[in-house]
């Protein structure tokens, strides 16, 4: 698992979330998606973690860009209406984007 995934897996589990699904075959996935995560958390609250490529990516290794955390499956890069918290794996800072994105994620379950 990379790095950052090891990451956020560990960041859902002192949140109270775990991993009870993983998709990562490229067979079963869009173009646009490496992984596919569906936590949940003991109070049965049931939230899917898409890990999303770059939209122009044609050839060579899939990078992600952006981590969204969604109620449902997206349908397609654009379908935006399911979407709680986004976190941006481009340029910046990854520890402040991260904090942000818990910050963010911890109001969800409020």
């Amino acid at each position: 698992m990379k790095k950052y995934k090891e990451v956020l897996h560990t960041g859902f589990g002192n949140r109270g979330f775990e991993i009870i699904q993983m998709n990562k075959d490229p067979e079963d996935l869009p173009w646009w998606m490496e992984e596919i995560w569906v936590i949940q958390n003991k109070a049965g609250k049931r939230l899917i973690v898409n890990f999303l490529t770059d939209k122009l990516w044609e050839n060579g290794k899939k990078q992600v860009e952006e981590v969204a955390i969604s109620t449902s499956g997206l349908k397609s890069y654009q379908d935006t209406d399911q979407l709680l918290v986004l976190l941006d794996m481009r340029k910046g800072n990854f520890d402040e984007k991260l904090d942000e994105f818990w910050k963010k994620f911890e109001n969800l379950l409020i």
